[in-house]
């Protein structure tokens, strides 16, 4: 899934402050992609929604973030652009599958081999 680089600003997570992002009315360059990524998730699993949706269920997601390099004043402000690469892997808590375990286990491998 893709979101879009500006996100309300009452998405993003409440240990973020004004001074981690840039700010625009009640939007800001995102400074991380998890908010898009937990904001689709609901949409897909919202039982309202067409086609119906059962859990265990990924959101992939891969975009530019934004975060405020130093503290200057704006018309001197600096940002980081970075990429972002994040997935969510959402599963009910009663699950008689180990879908944590088995993740870790392919993630350390597979960053094992990268290095």
């Amino acid at each position: 899934m893709e979101a879009s680089q500006l996100t309300p600003i009452d998405l993003l997570n409440e240990n973020y402050t004004e001074d981690d992002y840039y700010k625009v009315d009640d939007l800001a360059l995102r400074p991380e992609t998890t908010m898009g990524s937990f904001a689709y998730a609901d949409h897909i699993l919202n039982p309202h929604n067409k086609p119906k949706t059962r859990l265990p269920i990924v959101v992939r997601q891969a975009g530019k973030s934004f975060r405020r390099e130093q503290d200057k004043v704006l018309k001197h402000m600096r940002l980081k652009e970075f990429y972002q690469l994040e997935f969510q892997v959402i599963y009910s808590n009663t699950t008689a599958d180990d879908y944590y375990g088995r993740i870790v286990e392919y993630i350390d491998l597979l960053l094992s081999s990268l290095v």
